[in-house]
């Protein structure tokens, strides 16, 4: 398992989540993002970096995964802080910061990082599962980026193309698939809700 450079199934763009950290900064809202998608996808690239440097991977092999792990990380932080959460969100970064510092340490087994490394995929496929049953409860998208979301999907293509080069019909691919599947549907919501009233907004009115 630690041969070869891991596939980069998190994300598609480096820059993708830019969007969506602006759109909830300038809002003051994280309403309808799920923590729990945001936590899931924090693990799947938190899984590319630590098998990077477990590997011994220069960062110029890496950087892009690391640029994206923190836009994930503020994410999370950002969602908790607009709910009213912010000390939690504080201790989330502590303890997110701790675990990262031991998995990148000689205390844990090689054969876990290859374990994690292999989980990422599904931890994206799962992350967005969870986005899009939190879309389906709500009627709504809230403060989800069309953009955002629209440059994860095209670029959940791409990866599509890749794999089918590098592997050509796998299992691999198939997840890659089924990752994009989920991205499409993600999109889909978007302006299938874009009309939607959210519950405080109706109240507001």
């Amino acid at each position: 398992m630690f041969e070869d450079h891991p596939e980069q199934s998190h994300g598609s763009l480096d820059h993708a989540l830019l969007p969506q950290i602006w759109k909830v900064l300038r809002a003051g809202s994280a309403e309808g993002l799920s923590l729990a998608s945001a936590v899931l996808s924090l693990y799947s690239v938190s899984g590319d970096v630590v098998y990077c440097i477990a590997q011994g991977f220069p960062i110029g092999a890496w950087g892009g995964s690391l640029f994206i792990l923190t836009q994930v990380m503020f994410l999370n932080f950002l969602i908790l802080h607009y709910n009213g959460q912010i000390v939690r969100g504080l201790l989330f970064l502590v303890v997110y910061s701790t675990f990262m510092y031991l998995l990148t340490s000689p205390l844990v087994p090689r054969k876990a990082i290859a374990l994690m490394q292999e989980s990422v995929v599904l931890a994206v496929i799962a992350s967005r599962l969870v986005q899009i049953g939190c879309n389906y409860l709500s009627k709504h998208t809230g403060q989800l980026s069309a953009v955002s979301h629209c440059l994860v999907f095209f670029g959940s293509l791409a990866r599509i193309f890749v794999s089918l080069q590098e592997t050509g019909t796998s299992l691999s691919t198939l997840t890659h698939v089924l990752a994009c599947l989920c991205s499409g549907v993600l999109v889909a919501q978007m302006f299938q809700y874009r009309n939607a009233s959210r519950p405080g907004k109706e109240k507001a009115e």
